[in-house]
């Protein structure tokens, strides 16, 4: 389990980390935690979690395309 592995990176280490993390990790079941949507770009699934409940499910894709939390906090991320 990791919680905000990247939190306190800048964007070009950031990159490099998650990278190699999920290479490492490879066909391994790995959970990561994380508020920056950069981190989990390249994950196989994505849980968003509002209130202890589970409010959306998919791959980073299929949540980037479909109305809800997920789009719109990538929304605020990218256009600040």
């Amino acid at each position: 389990m990791l919680d905000e592995p990247t939190s306190a990176m800048d964007s070009a280490t950031e990159e490099f980390v998650t990278t190699n993390m999920l290479g490492r990790f490879q066909g391994k079941t790995v959970i990561i935690v994380a508020h920056r949507l950069q981190t989990v770009r390249d994950v196989d699934r994505i849980l968003v979690i509002e209130d202890g409940k589970i409010i959306q499910d998919g791959t980073f894709t299929d949540l980037i395309e479909s109305p809800g939390k997920f789009q719109e906090l990538w929304e605020k991320q990218t256009h600040e």
